[in-house]
């Protein structure tokens, strides 16, 4: 398992594209990556919660996104994402 967190000091409101730095709190995720030598690997991610400094935002807090590892609600990364998509195109109607 790897720990990773993110060192960015801002992120933007993914609703109304406010840039905001403050922060709300957090949590931790933990996601499926692609294996390492036939190993399934996890990644524990902490993720930080921002509000957003846009009064007329409906988003009032929203979770930062770290790109090509993190999207919203996701609990595999990008890579075994794809990979997971390549294999059932490749294996499909073959049953």
């Amino acid at each position: 398992m790897f720990t990773v967190g993110s060192a960015i000091p801002a992120a933007t409101c993914p609703n109304c594209g406010t840039t905001s730095a403050r922060t709300h709190g957090g949590y931790r995720r933990r996601l499926a990556d692609l294996p390492i030598s036939g190993r399934p690997v996890r990644i524990d991610v902490g993720v930080r919660r921002f509000r957003c400094d846009d009064p007329g935002c409906g988003a009032a807090t929203f979770a930062e996104q770290i790109p090509g590892l993190t999207a919203p609600f996701a609990r595999r990364t990008a890579g075994l994402t794809d990979r997971l998509a390549a294999i059932g195109l490749a294996l499909a109607g073959r049953a």
